[in-house]
């Protein structure tokens, strides 16, 4: 399961970067939502939320920018694909 899931992050990310190169918040907005399910199916709680920030500030079409919320998700994201490589390499 999280091997999957660090697959999955790495499709997600880059379809993000791709869709925010266009300027398109709702896919951003769906990549989002997408990253929420799975990261708190794996119990990665602060990368849900993080996740649910930005998804809701793009629904309600908040004028607030999204840049931090953006890059305390990125690195969020870097907490969460390290600790999931260390307990794989654990169990290895």
């Amino acid at each position: 399961m999280l091997k999957a899931f660090e697959t999955s992050v790495a499709r997600l990310l880059r379809s993000w970067r791709s869709r925010a190169r266009w300027g398109d918040r709702n896919g951003i907005r769906h990549v989002a939502h997408t990253l929420k399910s799975s990261s708190a199916s794996i119990g990665a709680l602060v990368l849900s939320q993080r996740c649910a920030e930005v998804e809701s500030l793009i629904r309600l079409e908040s004028t607030e920018d999204l840049n931090p919320h953006v890059e305390a998700l990125f690195a969020e994201v870097e907490v969460v694909l390290k600790a999931i490589r260390e307990m794989m390499d654990a169990k290895a």
